[in-house]
């Protein structure tokens, strides 16, 4: 590998406790500098299927946003690119975070209602988050965040929402984790989230929620509770 190579990389994810983004790891160890993301409402299923489906790319590189475009766009497929890849590596991670919420909100059958609040107030608190980190909150209110996150309301196999779902039906974490059958690094990220911003001072009442759940420190009750007396 050299510099004139491309790397996309497609990880719902982020490094160490200082939660460095996986193309700055790119950067640091290889010689690539155009570096881009992938992210979106898409499931691997749904792209193997062959079913329409959207992603969006994101890189400081023009000319990585069209090689992607050239080489995965198709008619069942629609690449949708952002300059803010920073941004769209934050609303990847925290929207994989969030999910495990939305599966946990929908498997003890809220209302529509509460389920559009929890939606909507956790695409506004990661929109404070990916700002604090450096990335436009604009880029949460396009398909890498608001859309990913609406899109979980009936992708029922995503891993993050199988996770979310077996802990409201009372399953230890471990369970909940085997459940879903795949590597959910939100399980790992949330904590590390919650503690990045407190370290920074960033409000994140939802994420801090989420972190007592997995804990195994709160309940279904409180967790409601919570949502309906949380400050705006």
């Amino acid at each position: 590998m050299d510099g004139s190579h491309l790397v996309v990389h497609g990880v719902r994810g982020l490094a160490g406790p200082d939660l460095i983004t996986i193309a700055d790891v790119v950067r640091a160890e290889t010689p690539a500098r155009r570096v881009g993301a992938l992210g979106g409402p898409a499931l691997t299923e749904d792209l193997l299927a062959g079913k329409p489906g959207v992603l969006v790319c994101g890189s400081a590189y023009d000319e990585v946003n069209r090689a992607v475009e050239s080489a995965f766009g198709s008619r069942t497929l629609r690449l949708y690119s952002t300059n803010d890849l920073r941004g769209l590596e934050w609303a990847s991670a925290l929207v994989g975070c969030l999910a495990v919420g939305i599966g946990y909100a929908q498997a003890l059958d809220l209302s529509p209602g509460l389920v559009a609040a929890v939606i909507s107030r956790s695409v506004a608190e990661a929109s404070r988050i990916a700002a604090a980190a450096g990335g436009d909150e604009r880029t949460l209110l396009g398909l890498g965040g608001y859309g990913d996150l609406l899109a979980c309301i009936a992708q029922k196999e995503r891993p993050e929402v199988k996770v979310g779902a077996a802990l409201a039906r009372g399953l230890p974490l471990a369970q909940a984790v085997a459940s879903a059958g795949l590597r959910v690094e939100a399980v790992e990220l949330i904590p590390r989230i919650v503690a990045w911003t407190e370290a920074r001072g960033v409000r994140a009442p939802i994420f801090a929620s989420l972190a007592r759940l997995l804990r195994g420190e709160t309940t279904t009750d409180k967790l409601v509770d919570d949502l309906m007396t949380f400050e705006r």
